[in-house]
């Protein structure tokens, strides 16, 4: 790994010359554009300029009218939040992997055991990656981890810690032929922080040094929390999930807030009728004018509420909800054709475009950030190539995202650990695992019932309801057992109870069978009263022998029962 190594003097040199202005300026635009439509605010009272500039790409595309009714319609919390929310909580499930492992070799077993406590009570890890990183993952992407440690130890012991610096606190930093920072530069506060190669660094306002700390890693203690560069001409911009999407996040966003206009419009019709003939005027000269009060001067007059009514046509005007728009009254020799009041009705097909049209962005939006979409195969047939292009496209973006968070939590990991062990730390292997929740248990009951629709095999069958036994049970290993164990016992498992017994009128089952699944559930609560819980029952034997000691007694109660339950 690359190392450079400043003396006091270098390192406030190399900050103050800094350097990277428009490369942090770049980062940091970024992600104000990201957390505009990802992080969650429930007022306007910080005006983020990535507010300011989708106002003026609004303001560029509809009437100053129409403009003033969008800023009214637009509110917090911004109506994207709700996209990007559906995005990161379908990536967050790198955190679920099945086979996940996490390795740390020592050469000496009191430093492993040592590790193992610190890691989760003052790192507080595993959690500390899936909360606070992943929030840094969803609205600070071009950031920095820090691996920082005090200045005096504890317990014998230095107590490293990390921390994130975003850009918007960057002074100026260096990469290596690999991306690695080689040294960095930031605030904190009214103080600046140097880390290179050799050491830690703090300065004042003025750079005038405070305190002074080496280390012996021989690289420097920070890392970009991504690595995966938005492209290869920037490569100081990093890849998130919505980076691309950005623009279609405006557009959606547009979209959305017009529909409104246009909801308004059909809940507030427009009428029209001819302006009433209306000659009051009251002793001091005021008098009517299209409705409203007007001077001598035929000046608008106005009170405390605004624009002041005629007392006779403020009467006469439309009850409830809508506009009433004046038509002048045809003059002598032009013929009236038209109803005396008329009623502009919305464009339905207006109203339906915007709406298919924001459901569309929406679904295009999520299915480019994390793959196609969940639903396509509750909606078609099975088939084979497209299970696998379903499962290759979330495969895919889910590689990427947990392949980021290994490296990351690798660096972090094993620097803390250099820091804290020394050489009795000999390496360390995190692999977040390779099989993924990619559906949730409703989805997978959707794609079941498709499945089972499209005659798809038992074994098929198996396979889904396996997944959905995985995934409604992740956190809990014995009822994932339990729900194994069931499946094993119960007779034709994926037919229901009408279904089965269609098939015995035809002679296709066995009449044992089919007594036991029509009161399967009764059956087990049974034998668990009797004996003890079907995952604790056997525990000694093998597994086959469990399962058929348990088929056995449970196939009695249901001949016990035989003239209570008869099949006609």
């Amino acid at each position: 790994m690359s190392m450079v190594r400043f003396d006091a003097y270098q390192a406030a040199e190399a900050a103050r010359r800094g350097g990277r202005n428009s490369e942090i300026a770049d980062m940091v635009r970024q992600q104000e554009r990201i957390r505009f439509h990802v992080q969650t605010e429930v007022t306007d009272d910080v005006a983020s300029p990535a507010r300011r500039d989708f106002l003026a790409f609004v303001k560029n595309l509809i009437p100053d009218d129409k403009y003033r009714l969008f800023c009214s319609l637009f509110r917090y919390p911004v109506a994207s939040n709700e996209i990007c929310g559906v995005i990161f909580d379908r990536l967050s499930r790198i955190f679920d992997g099945k086979n996940a492992a996490l390795n740390y070799e020592f050469s000496d077993g009191g430093a492993a055991s040592d590790w193992d406590v610190y890691r989760r009570d003052v790192l507080r890890e595993p959690t500390v990656w899936a909360d606070d990183a992943w929030e840094r993952f969803r609205t600070d992407i071009d950031c920095l981890v820090v691996v920082d440690m005090p200045d005096t130890p504890v317990n014998g012991r230095p107590e490293p810690y990390f921390y994130f610096v975003s850009p918007e606190r960057l002074i100026g930093y260096d990469n290596g032929l690999h991306g690695e920072v080689l040294w960095a530069a930031f605030r904190d506060g009214r103080r600046n922080i140097v880390m290179d190669g050799g050491a830690y660094r703090v300065y004042d306002e003025n750079w005038v040094l405070v305190s002074e700390r080496e280390h012996s890693l021989g690289y420097c203690p920070c890392a970009w929390f991504w690595n995966v560069p938005l492209s290869l001409e920037r490569p100081w911009l990093k890849w998130s999930p919505v980076s691309r999407q950005l623009s279609a996040l405006d557009w959606w966003l547009f979209f959305h807030v017009s529909k409104q206009q246009l909801d308004l419009f059909g809940a507030y019709p427009i009428y029209s009728g001819y302006e009433p003939e209306c000659d009051y005027e009251d002793g001091s000269g005021r008098h009517c004018s299209h409705g409203y009060l007007v001077d001598e001067a035929d000046h608008y007059v106005y009170d405390s509420n605004g624009l002041v009514r005629c007392p006779v046509c403020a009467s006469k005007r439309i009850t409830g909800a809508g506009s009433f728009v004046e038509v002048p009254v045809p003059v002598e020799g032009q013929p009236d054709l038209r109803n005396p009041i008329q009623k502009l009705d919305a464009d339905v097909n207006a109203l339906k475009f915007n709406v298919d049209e924001e459901d569309r962005l929406r679904k295009h939006i999520i299915d480019a950030s994390v793959g196609s979409d969940d639903s396509i195969l509750s909606i078609s047939a099975v088939n084979d190539k497209q299970i696998d292009a379903e499962f290759e496209s979330k495969s895919v973006i889910l590689r990427r995202v947990k392949v980021g968070f290994e490296r990351i939590q690798t660096f972090v990991d094993s620097t803390i650990c250099r820091l804290r062990y020394g050489g009795t730390f000999l390496g360390a292997s995190i692999n977040y695992g390779t099989d993924f929740f990619t559906l949730s248990g409703t989805e997978l009951r959707e794609r079941y019932k498709a499945a089972k629709e499209a005659g798809a095999s038992e074994s098929e069958l198996d396979a889904i309801q396996k997944q959905i036994v995985e995934s409604d049970y992740r956190s809990d290993s014995r009822m994932r057992a339990r729900m194994r164990l069931l499946a094993e016992l119960e007779p034709y498992r994926h037919l229901t109870v009408a279904e089965a017994v269609s098939l015995y009128k035809e002679g296709l089952l066995d009449e044992r069978e089919l007594r036991l699944k029509m009161d399967f559930s009764n059956y087990i609560a049974r034998f668990e009263r009797e004996n003890t819980d079907i995952v604790a029952f056997g525990a000694q034997s093998t597994y086959k022998a469990k399962i058929d000691t348990i088929r056995k007694t449970l196939l009695n109660y249901a001949d016990e029962r035989r003239k209570e339950f008869a099949v006609d």
